[in-house]
């Protein structure tokens, strides 16, 4: 791509400013959180960002949350994991459709009544998924790619999973977080990575060194 003078895309931003004079307000996807969507302003057009903590803390609870509160606005969510399986995901997103924790439908305690609101909603939600079962950097780019075509947004659980040629884990973390960003900014469709905090991440506020040597 060629470069060219900064005032040759001035009419594409009068354009953007007025419109949004036009219809004034936080722009972007919002997640469903208030105080998240205060502090982002929206998530915007090929935005790459990161939802980290320490394993067990509900990382992935909390992606298919802000995915259910877009699919409630009308958005169609993409959701690659590396590491459940379909049916897994399915659990996941009816237990709390239901209102019910995962272990009511997968040991059989589950009402009738619950198990049609899970049903109901696992029909009717705008999500795709792909359980990808290689975890080589360049196949998960091509299974974003394929979703940023049919989604408004994509989550990719989790990025350290994600191989590479690189030869350590700190690096392959690094290239696969540059892959996905490049990938967002390709499409221009949000890309959102779930990451693992290492161990020194206990018990203090996380801070980027601590993804260093994690999952």
């Amino acid at each position: 791509m060629e470069s060219r003078l900064i005032g040759e895309g001035a009419d594409e931003w009068l354009a953007e400013v007025q419109a949004s004079r036009a219809n004034p307000g936080i722009k972007g996807l919002m997640t469903g959180f208030r105080r998240i969507d205060e502090q982002l302003g929206g998530i915007d057009p090929g935005h790459y960002g990161l939802i980290t903590a320490r394993t067990g803390v509900g990382k992935t609870a909390f992606a298919l949350a802000v995915a259910r509160n877009m699919m409630d606005s009308g958005k169609t969510a993409g959701f690659i994991t590396l590491e459940m399986t379909p049916n897994q995901l399915r659990y996941r997103l009816a237990a709390a459709a239901a209102g019910v924790d995962v272990d009511t439908f997968r040991h059989g305690w589950a009402s009738n009544d619950a198990i049609k609101r899970g049903y109901q909603a696992l029909k009717g939600m705008n999500m795709r998924i792909n359980t990808t079962l290689s975890q080589d950097v360049g196949r998960v780019m091509g299974c974003v790619r394929e979703m940023a075509q049919h989604c408004d947004i994509v989550f990719i659980d989790y990025m350290q999973l994600m191989r590479t040629k690189a030869a350590t884990r700190v690096a392959e973390l690094a290239l696969a977080s540059k892959a996905v960003f490049q990938v967002a900014l390709e499409t221009k469709v949000p890309c959102v990575g779930l990451v693992q905090l290492n161990r020194d991440a206990d018990g203090v506020v996380p801070r980027l060194s601590n993804m260093k040597g994690a999952g």
